[in-house]
């Protein structure tokens, strides 16, 4: 194989490329380029190192079950700005993530999660070619700076605007130039909404492996996740129901908001498989991406093809999503910009009642996490909350799940006593899945919009609020603000609030996403230990262990 070789998703930019023989010494060769070019993209050093103890093995792999002879071509380069590393071995299919003895396997299931993380590669096996591919994550500011400058910056030019721009001025600069760009910011967002939304959640589903997976341990985790982040959206409601105005009954007594809800649940069975992406329905969406990721699992190898098609798409998601995060300090500047323009004044009342609702909520979350764990493990809650903190300052800090994994899964192993085995599987699939923060968010900002632009809340806004914030927070992609801003895009169509609603949400919810993500985090860890001590799986001693 020569020349260039062929890579999923747009005209690559080709930085180096070579062909290898697979035998020892080449291997070491192409660890030490890989080595190389990552450093020379500036990709952090701890992510270089896993990245290459990852594509080692590998290529040991390869070399076993195809041979020294067989020709290892190596691509390295960047597409649309990204960087990216391809690997492709012609031959038989040798998926290095899954065992021999089995249709899918616990390290298959924990490499694809740990592959939408942008933390290890990703395999697919395409026209009788093995292809390994790496989206390495170059080092980032910390994302919390350009929200905060963009703010700043949307707040000076405002309020310097305001006293020296003429009010007929700034009347059309926000009505035919910042309003226009916003609504059209608001129209890609629902155009990619639903296409993003179903693809994440089916690869959600078909990523975790087989049914029988799903009789294992692994079912422990996706139920735990499942149950827990819905009943803090039910927590969540019942004390928002001291805060925001909630109409049970109004014109409809008893028995017709029980109808209401019966037919709400009934109406998430589209007609057609059309339908809900023309028309936006977001419940009918995920219906159907949940019904195709069964019957999929189900299917087992008979889906293979079908398999490497929805991880190129979601691939194609994921890179979607990180487009519109670029764009997100951008829009939360046109959004503040053209709020102070407008003179439209957000009560401080109203700012605190969002922050210390959602903030309370995710420390009552944590506080019932440490708790639980504390008694399970049988050893003092202060211990639990010593050994937790560090991961949760990094998470904190940065907003990002994916830049707390190594101190994650190093106190989970460490400073938990949960098996290498549980971890390496739970950790991944509990960032993936298990995002409290976000659906208290969701939740938060959908009452808050709502009461601010008059839209009735009733029982049934409610049920679909619930369904909509926890689905969407399972299928968001972790760290990604592309993915909240679509989700509160999806939030709104869903649930009647005018558009209009997300110049504040946006903003917000980046703000809340730093606690969010800690929280989550947090959680995380603690209910991984949970879950672990359920089956079997939680050294005793070592949680037991000062530190």
């Amino acid at each position: 194989m020569s020349g260039m070789v062929r890579v999923m998703g747009g005209s690559p930019v080709q930085k180096f490329h070579g062909n290898w023989a697979l035998t020892n010494a080449n291997i070491d060769v192409i660890s030490t380029k890989l080595h190389d070019y990552l450093q020379e993209i500036d990709v952090d050093q701890k992510q270089i190192l896993r990245l290459c103890l990852s594509v080692e093995d590998v290529l040991w792999q390869w070399q076993v079950r195809l041979s020294e002879n067989a020709v290892c071509a190596v691509t390295g380069g960047t597409r649309l700005g990204r960087p990216f590393v391809e690997l492709q071995v012609v031959g038989e299919r040798v998926n290095p993530y899954e065992k021999a003895d089995a249709e899918f396997s616990d390290l298959s299931i924990s490499e694809n999660l740990l592959a939408n993380l942008g933390l290890s590669p990703a395999y697919y096996y395409d026209n009788g070619v093995n292809r390994l591919v790496l989206q390495p994550r170059r080092k980032k500011l910390n994302p919390v700076i350009p929200l905060v400058i963009s703010i700043v910056l949307a707040v000076i030019i405002g309020e310097f605007c305001l006293k020296i721009v003429d009010p007929l001025i700034l009347r059309v600069l926000s009505q035919d130039i910042l309003t226009p760009l916003f609504d059209a910011f608001m129209r890609l967002m629902g155009l990619l909404g639903g296409v993003i939304i179903f693809f994440s959640m089916l690869w959600g589903i078909v990523g975790i492996g087989d049914m029988a997976f799903l009789s294992t341990v692994g079912k422990r985790l996706v139920g735990r996740a499942l149950l827990w982040t819905f009943v803090t959206l039910v927590a969540t409601m019942v004390v928002a129901l001291w805060f925001y105005p909630v109409d049970f009954y109004g014109a409809v007594n008893g028995t017709g908001i029980v109808k209401q809800l019966w037919k709400l649940l009934l109406d998430i069975v589209p007609g057609d498989i059309a339908s809900p992406f023309l028309k936006g329905n977001s419940l009918q969406i995920i219906f159907l991406a949940v019904c195709s990721g069964i019957i999929m699992l189900m299917l087992g190898k008979q889906t293979e093809n079908v398999l490497t098609d929805v991880g190129q798409i979601n691939n194609i998601v994921l890179t979607g999503m990180n487009s519109v995060s670029v764009l997100t300090p951008y829009i939360v500047f046109v959004c503040v910009l053209n709020m102070i323009i407008c003179g439209i004044n957000i009560p401080t009342s109203l700012l605190l009642k969002i922050f210390l609702l959602a903030w309370g909520v995710e420390f009552l979350v944590q506080i019932y996490f440490t708790l639980r764990l504390a008694y399970k493990g049988h050893v003092s809650p202060s211990l639990i909350f010593k050994k937790l903190l560090p991961t949760y300052i990094i998470a904190f800090s940065t907003g990002s799940s994916a830049a707390a994994f190594s101190s994650n899964s190093r106190c989970c192993n460490k400073e938990l006593g949960i098996s290498q085995k549980l971890t390496d599987l739970g950790i991944p699939l509990m960032q993936a899945m298990f995002k409290p923060g976000a659906a208290i968010a969701y939740m938060v900002l959908s009452l808050t919009m709502a009461e601010m632009y008059s839209v009735p809340i009733n029982p049934s806004w409610l049920l679909v609020a619930i369904i909509m914030s926890g689905m969407l927070s399972m299928a968001g992609q972790p760290s990604s603000a592309g993915g909240d801003v679509i989700s509160l895009t999806i939030l709104c169509l869903q649930l009647g609030i005018p558009m209009e609603a997300l110049v504040l949400a946006i903003p917000l919810d980046q703000l809340l996403d730093f606690k969010g993500t800690a929280t989550s985090v947090w959680s995380g860890m603690a209910g991984l230990g949970i879950v672990a001590d359920s089956v079997g799986m939680l050294k005793q001693e070592t949680l037991k262990k000062e530190i």
